[in-house]
């Protein structure tokens, strides 16, 4: 089984969003020959990986992995401080304050498309389209939505109309 174009794979992965963090990198000196620096992924975001890929692997209900370009929506939902007044929160809940401290949006995505790989696509290079938001909510959260797209824009750049009626540029996605 596969998707159609346009049939949109929604994933919401509950918790505060996390970062990608860098790999790390250690010496490592095996008994039987010269040093050399290994690298890895820290455990936080290997566990991380894992929990965003069982989401994944339970929307895709068995399908295989897209193939060909894909548009890719992702809303990270951030928790409210809990040390702000209740005015400032009601504030950040209604979007009236944006959340501008870390994590930064792009190691989320990184999160994401990493963990995507093999189940949701083959590889994140097939994301031609990106539509990314960080919000406040009492309910933190990362909301994606994917999409296999097969049209050709009649303008290069220009993505067509009638593929921008479903996408919304607003953070509020189906469901959520």
């Amino acid at each position: 089984m596969s998707w159609t174009s346009g049939e949109p794979i929604c994933i919401t992965v509950s918790g505060a969003p996390k970062p990608l963090e860098r790999n790390r990198h250690r010496i490592v000196k095996p008994k039987s020959g010269g040093a050399f620096v290994a690298t890895y992924l820290p455990a936080k975001s290997r566990n991380e990986q894992a929990v965003i890929r069982d989401y994944a692997d339970r929307a895709m209900a068995g399908r295989s992995p897209i193939q060909g370009p894909v548009d890719l929506r992702c809303v990270a939902y951030m928790p409210v401080p809990a040390s702000w007044s209740r005015k400032k929160q009601e504030a950040a809940l209604s979007d009236m304050i944006r959340p501008d401290v870390r994590p930064d949006l792009d190691n989320i995505l990184k999160n994401v498309c990493d963990a995507f790989k093999g189940i949701v696509w083959r590889d994140d290079t097939q994301v031609t389209e990106i539509g990314i938001w960080k919000r406040y909510s009492d309910r933190p959260r990362i909301a994606i939505e994917v999409r296999a797209l097969s049209w050709i824009p009649e303008t290069v750049g220009f993505p067509s109309a009638q593929h921008r009626l479903s996408l919304d540029a607003s953070p509020r996605m189906a469901g959520q």
